[in-house]
């Protein structure tokens, strides 16, 4: 019978200590959730109220190239090589879609408050056709 005591104490204290280090795991998760979002909410935010967030469109191919992008909205651009416009779409996941010269490339994005690096400025959405 003390074997089965020792065994049942023993388990007891495992699933204590577990308890424990999920606690202080939950904690610094928790910790690191309100860092970033203080961060994000210091961070310049390029939006308009009606159009949602700016974003560039770029491509850097020597071909012209088409970018469609469907989501919550769906929009359309022809981009001649080496041209980079800035445009606003409203927050959402989006699929992307690019053809040039017959060959089509097709990737996710999400479109939010989260800000992209990109040659010196800061972006809400960044797409960008390199081939």
């Amino acid at each position: 019978m003390n074997g089965l005591k020792n065994w049942v104490l023993v388990a007891l204290v495992g699933i204590s200590i577990m308890l424990s280090l999920n606690a202080c795991t939950s904690q610094i998760e928790l910790q690191q959730q309100r860092l970033a979002l203080n961060k994000l909410t210091h961070l310049p935010v390029k939006a308009d109220s009606v159009n949602g967030y700016s974003g560039i469109l770029v491509n850097n191919y020597q071909n012209p190239v088409q970018i469609t992008v469907y989501g919550p909205e769906t929009r359309s651009y022809f981009l001649d090589p080496g041209e980079l416009t800035q445009q606003f779409l409203i927050p959402g996941e989006y699929v992307v879609r690019s053809n040039s010269s017959g060959r089509t490339c097709v990737s996710g994005m999400t479109v939010g408050s989260q800000l992209h690096y990109y040659k010196g400025t800061w972006q809400h959405f960044v797409i960008k056709y390199d081939r």
